[in-house]
């Protein structure tokens, strides 16, 4: 291993480098097949780190229904951002069910506002809903109310169509407005069916028209019913008329007689009862504006 100078020679440092290199192989070749290094384990994936907004909210959904609020909300909020509405929907529940902290419908809101910005029916109506059960009595609430019900009416959801009806109900007293909210509870029945909704709609129309469901059905000409307002004449001219005069009721029945006008081609019948239609939807008629879309899916525009 020495040579005659008393120094290492190369042939022995080749000899130790060998026989290290052959213990290093032997004990650490079990290992390897066993996957036992650090560097041969493969990384366990991060549930919080979801590539589309689905997949969040799935992935939240499973988490909520096991209990663990802490992971769903993360998951949630992640899916919320992701463009996924339905996330900012339960994730605005869990706040005001107080699943993670205390209940907040100020945390609520603002999740509810990130799925109506986002055109989600449902989370314009529970914004609407949480502003008029909790913030109401503050500067911007009615403004917030108002648009916010509107938007989730417009956008197909039954329960936002009650809501601003019962909304406008409490201090609807001209002409106009209470027709407002009659469109708006045809509406809620036209989008729900006959189901529960359409009969609390039912209930509130019989409020405002003055009547009860006692009233009703114990004569068969209740004194009530004279309270309701009557037909418009038929007669174009004076629909034509009416509606210029603000009148919501005539201009729907002007813009159904359009579409049935025998004496027109059906596209100009169309074409008329949109312009009519179109008019209203400009005023934020809900009724108008269903029927205007109505008419241009029609039209295939």
């Amino acid at each position: 291993m020495y040579n005659r100078r008393g120094t290492i020679s190369c042939l022995g440092c080749v000899g130790m480098l060998t026989a290290f290199l052959l213990i290093m192989l032997i004990f650490l070749a079990p290992l390897y097949y066993l996957e036992a290094l650090p560097w041969q384990k493969k990384p366990e994936p991060d549930k919080f780190v979801c590539r589309s907004g689905v997949n969040c909210y799935l992935a939240g959904v499973r988490d909520y229904q096991a209990g663990n609020y802490e992971d769903a909300a993360r998951l949630l909020v992640s899916g919320c951002e992701l463009n996924y509405p339905a996330s900012c929907v339960l994730r605005g529940r869990m706040a005001l069910e107080g699943k993670t902290a205390a209940a907040s419908p100020v945390e609520a809101q603002y999740y509810f506002r990130m799925g109506c910005q986002k055109g989600d029916p449902a989370s314009c109506h529970l914004l609407a809903d949480t502003y008029y059960r909790h913030f109401r009595n503050r500067p911007e609430g009615t403004d917030m109310i108002s648009w916010a019900w509107p938007r989730s009416c417009e956008l197909g959801s039954p329960e936002g169509c009650l809501g601003y009806a019962g909304f406008l109900a409490e201090t609807a007293k001209g002409k106009q407005e209470v027709n407002t909210v009659l469109a708006l509870l045809d509406r809620t029945c036209s989008l729900a069916g006959q189901g529960e909704l359409c009969q609390n709609a039912g209930k509130l129309r019989e409020k405002i028209l003055g009547r009860t469901p006692d009233k009703a059905n114990s004569a068969k000409k209740p004194p009530e019913q004279k309270a309701a307002p009557a037909p418009v004449p038929e007669a174009p001219e004076k629909l034509r008329e009416a509606c210029s005069q603000e009148d919501t009721a005539a201009c729907l029945k002007l813009g159904a007689y359009y579409e049935h006008d025998e004496g027109l081609l059906p596209d100009k019948r169309r074409e008329q009862a949109m312009e009519v239609y179109g008019k209203l939807c400009q005023k934020r008629d809900p009724r108008g504006c269903q029927e205007f879309r109505r008419l241009k899916n029609a039209l295939g525009r």
